[in-house]
């Protein structure tokens, strides 16, 4: 599979928010109880919100040409908000790509500890 790493854009809100709901109630399942998933994934979760986030955090995503496969962020202080990868798509370098943007950036942002790939 080939993958290629782009900075998101508004349009993707929609297939991040769905991503973020299908990860955790499936991926994430497994370290939570129901009532967590519940509370983590709400069904009232809206575009809206993933939209602010894209403004804000200007996330990473993950992409084969077709789909979103995983996002993640890095923020000013070199912490993770998001780090999200398809249940589909797990074992199959996602997170991997994701990790080494993250510490490509970390770098040239100059961000204590930062060690590159």
């Amino acid at each position: 599979m080939r993958l290629s790493v782009r900075t998101a854009i508004q349009d993707d809100a929609n297939e991040l928010l769905e991503l973020y709901r299908q990860t955790i109630r499936t991926v994430n399942r497994n370290d939570y109880n129901e009532m967590q998933v519940r509370a983590w994934a709400r069904d009232e979760l809206e575009t809206s919100v993933f939209e602010a986030y894209i403004a804000r955090c200007q996330p990473f995503v993950v992409t084969n040409q077709r789909q979103i496969l995983g996002y993640s962020d890095l923020q000013a202080d070199g912490l993770i908000d998001h780090f999200y990868c398809h249940h589909q798509a797990q074992r199959q370098g996602v997170g991997s790509a994701l990790m080494q943007i993250i510490l490509n950036k970390a770098c040239e942002a100059d961000i204590r500890g930062c060690t590159p790939m």
